[in-house]
């Protein structure tokens, strides 16, 4: 027959251990708190604002919390009082750090609207910046206008010298050229040809470059037809008719020379005055000329300045925009801090006061029961005492009706 099979379990086998959490929910139950306050605690104590607290020492006082700060106060021992102290630096610590932070964040709020005012005063220097080198372009614009008015004036000015001049010595120059003209035909062909002073076939080319020259002379009709063939003769050919037609050409070339020499004094005074006319246009013309180019340069200047100018307004523009967001962003991060500290110092400081307050029930009982005997005692000492005022008053009363009913004195 098969052996039977064993299915007890046998007795000396262990019962299988509670899970924590169950443990844990056991543990809070008879200590009467609930898990919701537990749970804030813990949180609290792994909470990231908990300061340096090694990470071991936050699982010790979490393991130990069951065990200390939910004890009723009454009924913890020396080493759960440690427990609940430290719980205590612990939450006072977060509390302190949460205070800071939001100190820290009302200070950030506190100078973002400051700086409202000096970003405002900053756009509005920028602007009225802006507004001077726009006036100042203005002026330079004008400026340049004004001197490309006056180097147009001066070029009219100088042309019309220059006219004047041109037109004042064509009689001058041709004054001048005439004079070179004879001065060098008669020191020339005609000083060679007088004299006798040329090879043979030469005297011929020396005539025709002497014709233009005395075409400028003022000769009568014989004397022309003399001077060919007494010019064109050798000196020792001559006769004294020859000579006599050499010395009246010789004295008509001096005497035109003289009378150009006279016209051309005569000029000269009103040639110099139309030549220094040209070379002072010409001065004026530089000097205004000079002041364009500086006002072009002004201008420029006045120009990249005004660029500036407006890039600054627009960064300031752009920082004034730029503060109502940054603005909002610091005033909603305050916000969130300050409700993070209430919410703490409302369900988590809260809670830890409870907790570390908290009295046994059978303490309450008794500190109920001795309120109720408290009171009995004084309703019944008070009882006691109105009787005794009621006697008194009752002893009063009687007193002054005997006083009332002996006969008067006679």
């Amino acid at each position: 027959m098969a052996p039977a099979r064993n299915n007890k379990r046998s007795a000396g086998s262990a019962p299988a251990e509670e899970p924590p959490s169950k443990k844990l929910a056991a543990t809070l139950k008879k200590n009467g708190v609930t898990q919701a306050s537990y749970k804030i605690i813990a949180d609290a104590i792994s909470h990231p604002m908990a300061g340096d607290l090694p990470e071991n020492c936050r699982n010790m006082l979490v393991a130990g919390l069951p065990h200390s700060l939910c004890v009723a106060s009454d009924l913890r021992q020396d080493v759960q009082n440690l427990a609940v102290t430290m719980i205590g630096e612990v939450v006072s610590m977060i509390l302190e750090n949460m205070q800071k932070a939001l100190y820290d964040e009302n200070a950030k709020v506190a100078g973002a609207e400051a700086s409202k005012a000096e970003l405002l005063e900053k756009l509005q220097a920028a602007q009225k910046t802006l507004q001077d080198s726009q006036a100042t372009v203005a002026e330079r614009e004008q400026e340049l206008q004004n001197a490309s008015d006056v180097v147009v004036k001066a070029n009219a000015q100088l042309a019309k010298h220059e006219e004047e001049q041109k037109a004042g010595d064509v009689a001058f120059v041709a004054a001048q050229s005439d004079k070179e003209a004879l001065e060098t035909g008669m020191n020339g062909s005609f000083a060679k040809l007088k004299a006798g002073d040329f090879e043979e076939g030469q005297a011929q080319e020396l005539y025709e470059a002497l014709l233009p020259c005395m075409a400028k002379l003022t000769l009568d009709a014989s004397l022309i037809s003399a001077a060919k063939s007494v010019l064109l003769k050798s000196a020792s050919a001559r006769g004294a008719f020859d000579g006599t037609v050499l010395e009246e050409l010789d004295r008509s070339f001096q005497a035109k020379i003289a009378d150009i020499s006279a016209t051309l004094a005569n000029e000269q005074p009103a040639s110099d005055a139309r030549a220094k006319a040209v070379l002072d246009s010409k001065s004026a013309l530089e000097d205004v000329e000079a002041k364009l180019k500086e006002c072009s340069g002004n201008l420029v200047a006045a120009k990249d300045a005004e660029k500036e100018a407006a890039a600054a307004v627009k960064s300031a523009t752009a920082a004034v925009d730029d503060y109502q967001p940054q603005l909002k962003a610091t005033t909603e991060l305050r916000d969130e801090k300050k409700q993070e500290l209430e919410a703490f110092t409302e369900t988590t400081m809260g809670s830890f006061t409870q907790l570390r307050d908290r009295l046994s029930a059978k303490r309450l009982k008794e500190i109920k029961t001795a309120e109720a005997a408290e009171a009995a005692e004084a309703a019944a000492k008070a009882a006691v005492e109105t009787d005794v005022k009621a006697a008194a008053q009752d002893a009063t009363s009687i007193e002054v009706e005997h006083t009332s009913d002996l006969p008067a004195e006679a």
